[in-house]
């Protein structure tokens, strides 16, 4: 599964976010919206192979589903 932290938050604590990151995608938010997704490189890595034909929003729905069912 993969967190969400506040803007203020991934900025005071960005080490510990690039901890995080081993565990699965951070969804970082600003003024209670989503905006970013941090991912550790062996994750971008993982969702540019598997990508294939898919694009866009449909891709990483796919992607933040597979790291949900871990």
């Amino acid at each position: 599964m993969y967190r969400t932290v506040s803007a203020t938050e991934a900025r005071i604590r960005f080490g510990e976010i690039m901890r995080l990151t081993k565990q699965g995608p951070v969804i970082i938010e600003h003024g209670g919206k989503p905006e970013v997704v941090v991912m550790s490189k062996q994750q971008f890595d993982a969702l540019m192979e598997r990508t294939g034909s898919l694009t866009g929003a449909r891709c990483l729905t796919r992607f933040m589903n597979s790291w949900s069912e871990n």
